[in-house]
């Protein structure tokens, strides 16, 4: 087995890290910064940190080796790649430009939004661990330290405002002193020692994804979004590179069925209420198993305390009908670079400024959310449909 290493490496973002020819960990290393998780928002943040020179550490717990969800970028988001430094990089890195969405959204017909007109151009299909991964090589290579299959064991705030986490590395114990910790953690956020905080979830959203291998020439050259709504929920579908598309219905959790009845049952019999999106599964092939993913949304309560920052899906998660989630995880990232390198210099305004924005966007957006729900009329008598027809309340 590998033994863990300081910028523990992906040395080529199209195959699995090796870590050959790095130096051994140091215990108890001190940085500026650290991150824990290497999602686009955490690497976001790594990276705009160490080019201000910051000491950085991120903490990762995968090698980026498994499938993730959420496979969109919006056309805006080459502005923040371009800022990151890492356009050119990801416009070669083989992801599918798309040149927009159809939907069937409050009719059965197809309405196209052509991305033709937007100034920044067509958006894209990601292979989400390429695209990870590679923003993970290019905080190393700014001088950021990377660990990979690492799990965070304790995370503890001296009296001095400074941080002291201990982790896992490959299974071997590392440890830091962190002068900032910030939780990059998405979803899943479960931190020991954070500031006590709690998620303000406003929906039951779920997703039922899965991957299939296309078949037809023609469906493999379609590299639009198509969404479509139903009676209990809304699919959508993309083409991915490597000639995959992705599927996923998205419905209330408790709407699912009972353990009893097969999931792929369920897929199937909802699937087939959906016409757009049966023509393109009837020319796949399946070759995967289905993930079950939360999509609700929700934010903290508090995303920023002393020396301190939640950002990404940790701080706030957007319904994935907003097309966001990767788009706000980078904007996030580079965000919380700039908050932390004014609050070293006694700026605790610009925390107080952080948190104000995560919650005014949330608040935006839940308007938004509210809007375009209320666009599909055809199914009032539906629990998934009428739960969206009015914003809701916390």
């Amino acid at each position: 087995m590998d033994k863990p290493y300081v910028n523990h490496p992906i040395t080529n973002t199209k195959s699995r890290p090796t870590t050959a020819g790095l130096v051994p960990i140091n215990f108890g290393q001190r940085v500026n910064v650290l991150i824990i998780g290497g999602g686009p928002a955490g690497t976001a943040a790594a990276i705009a940190l160490a080019k201000t020179g910051q000491t950085v550490a991120v903490l990762e717990r995968s090698r980026y080796e498994t499938t993730r969800v959420g496979e969109t970028l919006a056309p805006a988001a080459r502005v923040l790649l371009s800022e990151l430094g890492v356009w050119e990089r990801f416009h070669i890195d083989g992801h599918l430009p798309s040149p927009g969405i159809i939907s069937a959204w409050g009719s059965e017909e197809l309405y196209e939004n052509d991305f033709i007109f937007n100034p920044y151009g067509c958006g894209w299909h990601l292979d989400r661990r390429r695209f990870d991964a590679m923003l993970a090589l290019a905080a190393k290579e700014v001088g950021a330290s990377v660990y990979l299959s690492t799990r965070v064991v304790t995370c503890t705030q001296q009296p001095s405002g400074c941080w002291w986490i201990e982790a896992l590395c490959d299974g071997l114990p590392i440890s830091f002193q962190a002068d900032f910790l910030v939780e990059a953690t998405g979803r899943t956020s479960s931190l020991a020692g954070k500031p006590a905080t709690k998620r303000m979830i406003y929906d039951k959203l779920v997703g039922v994804i899965k991957f299939l291998t296309i078949n037809s020439p023609i469906l493999a050259c379609d590299c639009r979004t198509l969404v479509e709504a139903s009676n209990e929920g809304w699919w959508y579908s993309a083409v991915l590179p490597n000639n995959n598309l992705v599927v996923a219905y998205m419905t209330d959790t408790d709407l699912l069925p009972r353990k009893s009845i097969p999931l792929a049952d369920f897929w199937q019999e909802c699937h087939g209420k959906v016409p757009h999106t049966q023509a393109r599964v009837e020319s796949c092939l399946w070759n995967s198993s289905f993930h079950t993913v939360a999509a609700f949304s929700y934010r903290r309560n508090c995303v920023a305390d002393n020396q301190w920052l939640a950002i990404g899906d940790a701080a706030s998660a957007f319904d994935p009908l907003s097309s966001q989630g990767i788009y706000k995880a980078l904007q996030s990232g580079i965000a919380a670079a700039r908050v932390i390198k004014a609050s070293q210099s006694n700026c605790q305004a610009s925390l107080k400024e952080y948190a104000a924005h995560v919650e005014k966007s949330f608040a935006e957006y839940l308007q938004m959310w509210a809007a375009y729900y209320n666009r599909e009329r055809r199914w009032s008598d539906s629990v998934f449909w009428q739960r969206r027809q009015t914003v809701p309340a916390k």
